[in-house]
């Protein structure tokens, strides 16, 4: 992932946590460039025998709904900035919509 401002790198690998447990790594991670001055980073760190699954369905599903929140309050590509409402209130709404997806 790469902006005029920004280059990122990422690395995921499994924990340590012993050679019998059969659980792969459950971290899982997104990027995704919302405009031309937005981008949105995911970063999920799964838990529990189904906590790999949960995060990969987060990375995916998160920044839809929050993309969308963010259209809803009027988001201005070339300033990077929304209309009404706080950037926070788009990453709120996101969660919520996520939280009720999983």
């Amino acid at each position: 992932f790469q902006s005029d401002e920004l280059l990122v790198g990422v690395s995921c690998r499994r924990g340590h946590r012993g050679s019998r447990d059969p659980l792969p790594c459950q971290d899982n991670f997104s990027m995704t460039q919302v405009s031309e001055s937005v981008s949105l980073f995911v970063v999920c760190d799964g838990h529990g025998p189904f906590g790999h699954l949960a995060a990969f369905r987060v990375v995916q599903s998160l920044p839809a709904f929050v993309i969308h929140a963010l259209v809803d309050a009027g988001l201005d590509d070339e300033r990077g900035e929304i209309r009404s409402g706080l950037p926070e209130h788009t990453l709120l709404a996101g969660f919520e919509a996520a939280v009720a997806d999983l």
